[in-house]
């Protein structure tokens, strides 16, 4: 379901009005670029180059882009992840269709929707999509946990043996297991590029604040890959959390793996609730048949999980992974961390 651009929302990549350029080099690359990188996220190879400056596009990603992928086709593996750190200024030298990853200015703009299935503890609950209408305990700061000195409030994780990652500015917080690396809040993975004319144009779709599985698991040529990346992002332009989660869930796949129209496949979201008082939908998408440039290049999946939160905003929590393969992201991880999301520094 891909309904067209809508104001702060997701997209249709399939929208013809949108036409994708050749694409531009980028030099900070991650999974499928020219230089290795430690932010980079399950993604694709292509062109893209990218320079940050303060205030810069970048540093405020804008509403997905609407691709015209050609029929049948698309870009074949898997989106690099590209860093940027706004204020620095970066001069592309690589080829990637990109993974941005950067850092918020704090004006952050949602790409996408906003930017499985849900677990025995987070019942679902029943009804039509949730619209927009109108605590967790502090502790001493851990110079050792990169989000710490981020937000006044520092929650404990709530899965035993699991770490925290949280996300003042979309209000939430969940837990990953520990071998996941956490990055600063202020850290934004994105996937493709609206106009590929234009590398300042931003990326098709991002999220903020997030936690990386099996960095650097695979290297193929001077690109190294991650098995899965996890963030949360804003809703805004979604009417519902329903089409919140399946706009997140069918763009961030088709993004991330390859921007080939005939490998996605939507699985409607459903209802959803946990113990911790998010109510909302979840759905999830799949990228299989993708054509694969290299060893390191898979099929791919993406979940969202879409709610309405304490100040009237909805969020949306998407987790893109790699898929078909032998260290995949098992389901019952995916739930744990759907039933640990809970609100985060809703109080401003």
């Amino acid at each position: 379901m891909w309904p067209g651009q809508q104001p702060g929302g997701e997209q249709n990549p399939h929208d013809p009005q949108n036409q994708q350029g050749p694409q531009q080099p980028n030099p900070y690359q991650t999974p499928g670029y020219q230089a290795p990188n430690p932010y980079q996220a399950p993604g694709y190879q292509a062109p893209n180059p990218y320079q940050a400056q303060p205030g810069g596009p970048w540093g405020q990603p804008g509403g997905p882009g609407a691709p015209q992928p050609q029929p049948g086709g698309g870009k074949g593996g898997r989106t690099a992840a590209i860093a940027v750190v706004v204020a620095v200024a970066v001069i592309a030298a690589a080829v990637v269709t990109g993974v941005l990853v950067l850092r918020d200015d704090g004006g952050e703009k949602t790409a996408g929707g906003g930017d499985k299935a849900a677990s025995p503890s987070a019942e679902p609950s029943t009804g039509d999509g949730a619209t927009p209408s109108e605590e967790p305990e502090k502790r001493e700061d851990d110079p050792s946990n990169p989000r710490d000195g981020l937000a006044p409030e520092k929650p404990d994780p709530v899965v035993p043996g699991w770490q925290v990652v949280t996300n003042a500015k979309h209000h939430s917080a969940f837990d990953v297991p520990p071998d996941w690396k956490v990055r600063s809040e202020d850290t934004i993975i994105g996937y493709g590029q609206k106009d590929k004319d234009d590398p300042f144009s931003g990326p098709l779709v991002a999220f903020s604040a997030p936690a990386v599985h099996k960095e650097g698991w695979c290297k193929s040529g001077n690109s190294e890959y991650t098995r899965s990346v996890v963030g949360s992002k804003g809703g805004q332009g979604s009417r519902d959390t329903v089409e919140g989660a399946e706009l997140a869930a069918e763009n961030f796949v088709y993004a991330a793996y390859g921007e080939q129209k005939d490998t996605v496949r939507l699985t409607r979201a459903k209802p959803f609730s946990n113990a911790h008082g998010i109510k909302g939908h979840i759905a999830s998408a799949t990228a299989t048949g993708v054509k694969k440039g290299n060893k390191c290049d898979s099929d791919g999946k993406a979940v969202a999980l879409s709610w309405i939160d304490g100040t009237n905003d909805l969020r949306i929590w998407v987790l893109v992974s790699d898929a078909g393969v032998k260290d995949e992201v098992p389901q019952a991880v995916i739930d744990k961390m759907t039933a640990s999301l809970r609100p985060y520094a809703e109080e401003e």
